[in-house]
């Protein structure tokens, strides 16, 4: 697993600091995870506005988010 950092610099004594992503803040979803959860959300979740409801919270995922629900719609775990 690849944990990713963000490196900051600073005037000071101390230049260099490391700042792991969950502190900075991570990337949302990618546009591939999100045509592939739209099209997992479409084929396997029954009901329109179900349906609906599941891509409007698309939005709000982080990339981490996104990868880990498309592991639980392909081990058929989705909520």
């Amino acid at each position: 697993m690849t944990t990713k950092t963000a490196i900051a610099s600073f005037e000071g004594p101390r230049r260099g600091y490391i700042f792991p992503l969950e502190y900075v803040g991570e990337e949302k979803i990618s546009e591939g995870q999100r045509r592939v959860l739209t099209e997992l959300i479409y084929t396997y979740i029954q009901g329109e506005s179900e349906q609906e409801s599941r891509i409007s919270e698309l939005e709000s995922l982080t990339y981490s988010e996104a990868e880990n629900c498309i592991l639980d719609f392909s081990f058929a775990r989705w909520k």
